[in-house]
């Protein structure tokens, strides 16, 4: 999933919100894509104290499956599910990891004439923490300004923070 607005603010604002801003939810990043791509061309700010759990959830027949008419409609069926991290196969004597998914930020465009580095600022508020299934990625970008002041895990996986340089 791929966003891209303005001013981005994930999580509750502790202020009324600035014109021209997109405001996510925290729990935007559980809707069942393997990598959420967010991009604020002028500022991206994760809110003070959010929790940001990225997960990929799956669908699965639900209870009410067997009773479903042929042709029904499949969302009748079936139900969105978040498995547990490990799922054991007792009789293959295995545990396999769920399916993750990723999460980049990025505050300022991607092309040269988009960046204003003086004002391209990314902000992981206080308190706040972004959480990545184990092995997954957690890829930070700013053409300006970048600070970290909340909690960021990625365990097994990746951290990847960096102000993005550009030449002419």
């Amino acid at each position: 999933l791929k966003i891209q607005a303005n001013n981005v603010l994930i999580g509750e604002p502790d202020d009324p919100l600035a014109d021209h801003t997109l405001r996510l939810a925290a729990d935007t990043f559980n809707r069942g894509f393997s990598a959420y791509n967010i991009i604020g061309l002028t500022t991206l700010q994760v809110a003070d104290d959010a929790v940001v759990d990225v997960s990929m959830p799956a669908y699965r027949f639900s209870d009410f499956a067997a009773n479903q008419p042929g042709g029904a409609e499949p969302q009748a069926a079936l139900e969105l599910w978040t498995p547990t991290l490990f799922q054991e196969n007792p009789a293959k004597g295995v545990l396999t990891q769920r399916g993750g998914a990723s999460l980049s930020l990025q505050a300022g465009g991607s092309q040269i004439n988009q960046i204003d580095p003086l004002k391209s600022v990314l902000t992981i508020g206080q308190g706040a923490r972004i959480s990545v299934d184990p092995g997954q990625r957690i890829n930070l970008r700013s053409a300006g300004q970048l600070t970290v002041d909340g909690e960021l895990n990625a365990w097994g996986g990746t951290l990847d923070i960096r102000q993005q340089q550009f030449s002419s």
